[in-house]
């Protein structure tokens, strides 16, 4: 069975921000997701940069998805998480907010970086024997607000539809191989 990778968007990729506090709240999850108003405005805070499918919202979700990434990935995301529409500066887009989370990481092979304050940074994950099929997209208990992980499946339809602004990481966060973009 193929090891989940990280989903992620490029360092360089464009960084959006919510237009109001109740639509920034929206992104730091500062409320229930029920609660959420639709559609989320957002904005891009990068003058430099291309908006591509999947601009980065500073977090590592909810993840901020173009019409074509939605479009993509929807029959994945779907039975994972709760999607809610958002206008980044005047276009369509879509957050998608990741609910599954499995007890998957082998925390003792895995590399874990334990910080003074008690903060434990994943590493290098490996993973435990914790599902016979993993599921499209997922976050780890434990490390819930580092990484969001894809199964094979949503990897194949990520690089097949050539989706601008996603990488997909493998093995070691500091580090890290590109597999797509």
């Amino acid at each position: 069975m193929t090891e989940p990778l990280i989903w992620t968007s490029p360092e360089d990729s464009a960084v959006v921000s919510g237009k109001t506090q109740a639509d920034s709240q929206a992104l730091w999850h500062g409320q229930e997701l029920e609660s959420i108003r639709e559609p989320v405005m957002l904005t891009s805070v990068s003058d430099d940069a291309s908006i591509g499918d999947n601009p980065h919202t500073g977090l590592a979700h909810p993840k901020c998805l173009s019409e074509r990434a939605f479009e993509t990935l929807q029959p994945m995301l779907s039975n994972c998480g709760e999607i809610k529409r958002a206008d980044l500066d005047g276009e369509a887009f879509y957050l998608f907010y990741p609910l599954i989370v499995l007890d998957c990481i082998d925390e003792t092979r895995s590399e874990i970086k334990v910080r003074a304050s008690g903060y434990r940074r994943l590493i290098q994950p490996v993973f435990g024997s914790c599902a016979a099929e993993w599921p499209a997209v997922f976050r780890a208990r434990g490390f819930e607000n580092q990484c969001v992980f894809v199964n094979a499946t949503t990897q194949h339809a990520i690089k097949n539809a050539g989706l601008v602004g996603v990488e997909l990481r493998g093995g070691q966060l500091d580090g890290f191989t590109q597999l797509t973009s």
